[in-house]
């Protein structure tokens, strides 16, 4: 038997279309946000590759992209230790007590963050195979700084204002699998 589906209250309605235009805005900002960031490090203006200056090889472009990885890394560590700070000063210590309604934004937050993660890091993987030393060096710290920042304007904005970050993650992994299945055909058919 299917449970009835309950319409949406007005106040339901009210929080939905605010997330839908407040989505707009933050689309756009996303883009420009994306464009100067991306023009900036893709150009070369804007060094993030630290003292990396060579990568000869898909082995040393593997290595550098692990290494970036770490950034994103931290910042599911700091939401995994919010979590658990949280638990501590509540007494909810106990996951299967009942009281995990306490900690609903920040686990929303740590999954979605993780399930981005998750998608970029593989995306990278893929991506610099089909990448020279030049554009992995441009590329991978730009993409690993806006998944940062991402993520973390999408917990300072959650859960209405989460737009900007969950866009600017979205668009920068869909963009790299794109590319990715882009040269994949090429390489099969070309």
């Amino acid at each position: 038997m299917e449970d009835a589906q309950i319409p949406p209250t007005d106040d339901q309605k009210k929080e939905t279309a605010k997330i839908f235009k407040m989505g707009n805005i933050l689309f756009i900002a996303c883009i420009i946000y994306m464009g100067a960031t991306g023009g900036l490090c893709l150009t070369g203006t804007v060094n993030l590759a630290g003292r990396t200056t060579s990568l000869p090889n898909f082995a040393s472009r593997l290595e550098f992209t692990l290494k970036y990885l770490t950034l994103p890394l931290l910042w599911l560590l700091l939401l995994i230790f919010n979590i658990i700070i949280n638990r501590g000063k509540t007494g909810a210590l106990n996951p299967l007590a009942g009281r995990d309604m306490f900690f609903k934004k920040q686990s929303n937050i740590l999954q979605n963050s993780f399930e981005q993660f998750i998608l970029s890091a593989f995306a990278q993987f893929i991506l610099v195979s089909f990448l020279d030393e030049v554009w992995t060096l441009r590329i991978i710290p730009w993409i690993n700084f806006l998944f940062v920042i991402g993520r973390i304007t999408f917990y300072l904005g959650y859960p209405i204002y989460r737009g900007f970050g969950m866009f600017l993650c979205l668009l920068s992994t869909t963009g790299m699998v794109g590319f990715a299945v882009y040269k994949f055909f090429e390489h099969l058919f070309f």
